[in-house]
């Protein structure tokens, strides 16, 4: 890490991106979306994926219920309330 960070530090440095330290003024903000850029896409990848099994689930459902045979009627004719003789 420290190889890394002294290597990249030269490089910017060399080209003048670190006036007024690292970052210079917008040194909060470009942390901010290193640290919530990764964690954002992760957590969007995460809630596509699943969607898309919750999407196929449901078709396959819905599926499932229009293969299925009807359902036999039932008979729904009142019975008489007061009986003859």
């Amino acid at each position: 890490m420290q190889a890394l960070s002294e290597s990249i530090a030269r490089v910017c440095n060399k080209h003048g991106w670190l006036v007024d330290g690292i970052g210079g003024k917008w040194g909060e903000e470009i942390a901010l979306a290193a640290i919530a850029l990764p964690v954002g896409f992760s957590t969007y990848k995460a809630v596509t994926q699943d969607l898309s099994v919750l999407k196929a689930k449901a078709q396959a459902k819905e599926k499932t219920q229009a293969d299925a045979p009807p359902a036999a009627e039932k008979d729904i004719t009142p019975e008489p309330v007061f009986k003859t003789m």
